[in-house]
């Protein structure tokens, strides 16, 4: 994991339970010349994804999608990525930074921009689309 992820954020839980987190990557320029509002949030930023063998499913994504590692990692957390767009990899019962709640698996589809186009399903319900673009 990066020593600093050099950002600031907000955690809340949306009506299903999920954590959400609205984050601020102070690497990416701000140009702003007025207050926040909701029409500034640019994309989605992260997506926890649970899987049984975080290191395997790494390594597929890299193969499949090229996206880079984003920091060191460990066999039960790895980020994959840029700070435009990352997914992060968990293990399943691994607790959701900042709370206890356990992460777990439940139906989840992302598409990122990567370096190829492909698709991918790394756990039940999971399904990871990629569309050729400049970064993720």
């Amino acid at each position: 994991m990066p020593a600093v992820w050099n950002a600031r954020s907000l955690y809340f839980a949306d009506p299903d339970g999920n954590i959400l987190e609205l984050i601020i990557r102070r690497d990416i320029p701000d140009d702003r010349d007025h207050p926040f509002t909701a029409a500034d949030i640019q994309n989605i930023s992260e997506a926890g994804v649970p899987v049984a063998d975080v290191e395997a499913t790494a390594a597929g994504i890299r193969a499949a999608f090229g996206l880079p590692d984003y920091g060191r990692g460990s066999a039960s957390f790895q980020p994959l990525g840029t700070v435009h767009g990352m997914l992060l990899l968990v293990t399943p019962g691994r607790s959701w930074f900042p709370t206890d709640e356990p992460s777990g698996t439940s139906r989840l589809e992302v598409t990122i921009e990567a370096d190829r186009d492909g698709r991918m399903m790394p756990a039940p319900g999971i399904v990871l689309t990629s569309r050729r673009g400049t970064s993720s």
